[in-house]
């Protein structure tokens, strides 16, 4: 699956306003989600056949990911692995990035979970928001809350004290190599961000910035 995507900001302050924005945009309410998310990291660097030696620069790993609210039968969502690749370089106008998901049955979930010799869990975090659609623009705001220290009230902080949203707009296609459905993709993300310029300015971040694999120490 390919995933093209931009991004903004927003402050706090102006959350709501843009929820209404959004809302008239997309003439649809908001649907408030919350993503819980798990980093199971390699403990050691891989060994290079040639060489024999640790490549330390980096660390293969499982990401899961599951919305915590009860699906329409009362249960939350089953897990699913989700791995993402490096954007995409030489592509200018959007973030451009495969993507693969899979969910897993409760083995396999228990698998991943007990295979300790291979992976560990590295980080927990949680992503709180909205969601809107408009055609086949996937619109969420949302802030990013990490794990604090136990002796604290409140176990979950914001990763960004100053309580700024994130907002991301986003178009999967279903076959990354076709160019006629990227650059169809790519035009309705960009139609959007033209609709909700001056409001909500959408960008292209350093690509570097959203690499989700693990450094090595």
């Amino acid at each position: 699956m390919q995933e093209l995507i931009l991004y903004s900001q927003v402050s706090s302050a102006r959350h709501d306003q843009v929820l209404h924005i959004l809302a008239g945009v997309t003439a649809s309410q908001p649907t408030k989600y919350r993503e819980q998310c798990d980093l199971y990291e390699q403990p050691k660097a891989a060994i290079s056949v040639k060489s024999q030696t640790p490549q330390a620069q980096r660390r293969s790993y499982h990401q899961l990911v599951r919305e915590t609210h009860p699906d329409e039968a009362g249960d939350l969502p089953s897990w699913k692995t989700r791995i993402s690749d490096v954007p995409e370089p030489g592509v200018k106008n959007v973030i451009s990035r495969n993507v693969s998901e899979k969910t897993l049955s409760m083995d396999e979930l228990k698998l991943v979970r007990r295979d300790f010799e291979s992976y560990k869990l590295a980080s927990e975090h949680s992503v709180s928001g909205h969601r809107f659609i408009s055609g086949n623009v996937i619109i969420r705001i949302f802030r990013i809350y990490v794990k604090t220290p136990v002796y604290v009230e409140n176990p979950l902080g914001l990763l960004d004290p100053s309580g700024t949203y994130i907002v991301e707009a986003l178009v999967r296609t279903e076959d990354g190599s076709s160019s006629a459905l990227r650059d169809k993709a790519t035009e309705e993300l960009l139609a959007f961000a033209e609709t909700v310029k001056g409001a909500i300015d959408l960008r292209v971040p350093d690509r570097l910035a959203l690499d989700p694999r693990v450094k090595g120490s």
